[in-house]
């Protein structure tokens, strides 16, 4: 209704030919009403911004109704084959469609440590490095204070307890630290989160400390442990992978019994049979 009133208060011509002053345009018999129009399709808009858009909308909508009708003249020998396309998406959409749906009502998505270390365990030959990884503390200090010297004899530990003190020396001299030993880092995450300099000496893969200055920042870097690209994913590196492929699963499995009860309901009623004996 919006559209109707912007037509009249401003004296537009477009409505003021046809009929019926709902119509916009027409091609042929074929009328595009304002009742058709998008539900909120010009919310927020001034009422001339909102013309401006009703009139775009509109003459798109005449060229391609325009290209369709072409279309459908031209291929009048073809039509039989084009509506099956046709029938052929509009079931794959609907099916598509009710099957997003199911999946959203039924599909169970927590998923238990458990379940996610035998998948991995079932199957590790799927989790193969494309590249390095590393387990890291990279530390970037500034100045000599007191908590920064003892930062540079700590780093060069990262066993558990050590890692406690770093975290509180840390947090003494407000340092944040890049990468923490607890995580594994790609190189493409390491190049993300150091300057050039530092991801220059860490692409080595070499497992050792390093004290790389950049400008005046002292970067203390100890490369605990490193993969090379096709060793085994650790299960830590690719959880977030693992458990996408346990729902992955679920989702096909859910789908499959679901499909199997629809097609088993419809044959035990008699609704649906194959005539081919």
């Amino acid at each position: 209704m919006w559209a109707w009133f912007l037509l009249w208060l401003y004296g537009c011509d477009l409505a003021t030919g046809a009929n019926d002053d709902h119509v916009l345009a027409s091609v042929g018999a074929v009328q595009l009403r304002v009742e058709d129009l998008p539900v909120g399709m010009a919310e927020g808009l001034t009422p001339k911004d909102s013309l401006a858009m009703l009139k775009r909308y509109a003459e798109a909508w005449l060229r391609r109704q325009l290209l369709y009708q072409q279309a459908a003249s031209k291929l009048a020998g073809r039509i039989t084959a084009i509506e099956q396309q046709v029938e052929d998406y509009r079931m794959g959409l609907y099916i598509y469609e009710y099957e997003r749906v199911y999946e959203a009502m039924h599909l169970d998505t927590l998923v238990r440590l458990g379940e996610i270390d035998t998948f991995y365990q079932e199957n590790r030959e799927m989790f193969v490095l494309r590249e390095p990884i590393a387990r890291c503390l990279i530390v970037p200090t500034v100045g000599n204070g007191d908590a920064v010297q003892e930062l540079k004899q700590a780093y060069k530990n990262c066993g558990y307890e050590q890692l406690q003190h770093i975290t509180t020396l840390t947090m003494e001299a407000n340092i944040v630290p890049l990468a923490l030993p607890d995580t594994w880092l790609s190189l493409q995450d390491l190049k993300a989160k150091v300057p050039e300099e530092v991801y220059h000496v860490l692409k080595d893969c070499r497992a050792r400390n390093y004290e790389i200055p950049v400008g005046e920042v002292l970067y203390l870097v100890n490369a605990c442990q490193w993969k090379r690209a096709g060793a085994t994913a650790p299960l830590e590196f690719c959880q977030g992978e693992v458990r996408q492929l346990v729902l992955n699963r679920r989702k096909v499995e859910l789908l499959h019994a679901m499909e199997t009860e629809v097609v088993q309901e419809g044959v035990e009623t008699g609704r649906a049979r194959v005539w081919i004996e």
